[in-house]
């Protein structure tokens, strides 16, 4: 399991245990009932046993406290803890609605894509239950988190969250695809002119012979250094010397 690029502070909180073999196909989103930076919730866990993956501040930035291929202590449920992600917001404003800035938001809704996408994630959605990829703190503790102004956002923060995954998974699949293509570019087909040309293990006359083509038959070539081809067989090289290109 990978960690987010996308963290600019790390700091490492020792409130963390293992997954146990659960794979991660959920993302549980906190408030922090505070306006707190990445660092002094690591101090509020140095004395508590809590802890999330990821926390957010009120200026968009994120820190990492646990790493994603162990289990953080986030809502006093195993299992759910277990198959989560999780990931603590700043407050811009207090109760009762405790609301988040809009760089948080805006952070927030990359750090959900981004966690899905590493973590092979199809879609990001949110039921109101279990079943959807984003949950709650309050679904498995009696707590209000993630707050009033949170909790009705989670419908949004799936929506674009997912826009995000949709397109990395299209951009790379094109990448992919014109990466292929560009490989298959470079290859050509030759046609042998000599009635036995050896196939050797490298480009050059001093390694050992594999094999002989007699059947002046036509060849694709993948590679090339100086004289000598590269069969798309991988049975080895030959001297183009004694080929033409068709």
């Amino acid at each position: 399991m990978s960690d987010s690029k996308l963290a600019k502070f790390h700091y490492w909180t020792n409130n963390y245990s293992s997954r146990n073999g659960q794979k991660i196909s959920k993302i549980i989103i906190h408030h922090m009932a505070g306006n707190l930076t990445g660092k002094q919730c690591y101090n509020v866990w140095r004395t508590r046993e809590a802890s999330a993956h990821y926390a957010i501040d009120k200026s968009g930035n994120i820190t990492q406290l646990v790493h994603e291929s162990y289990r953080a202590w986030s809502v006093a449920n195993r299992y759910q803890d277990s198959r989560s992600v999780t990931i603590e917001c700043a407050n811009s404003t207090g109760s009762p609605s405790w609301k988040i800035s809009s760089a948080t938001m805006k952070s927030l809704i990359k750090l959900v894509a981004d966690i899905a996408y590493r973590n092979n994630f199809k879609k990001i959605t949110y039921t109101g239950t279990t079943s959807g990829t984003l949950m709650m703190h309050c679904w498995f503790m009696s707590t209000a988190c993630p707050g009033p102004y949170l909790k009705s956002k989670f419908s949004y923060i799936a929506r674009e969250a997912d826009k995000l995954l949709q397109q990395k998974r299209k951009d790379t699949s094109t990448s992919s695809s014109t990466s292929s293509s560009s490989t298959s570019s470079k290859n050509y087909k030759v046609k042998v002119t000599t009635d036995a040309l050896n196939v050797r293990k490298g480009p050059g006359t001093n390694y050992a012979v594999t094999d002989c083509i007699r059947d002046r038959g036509v060849y694709t070539i993948v590679d090339k250094k100086g004289d000598w081809g590269k069969l798309k067989s991988g049975e080895g090289w030959i001297c183009l010397d004694y080929t033409k290109r068709v």
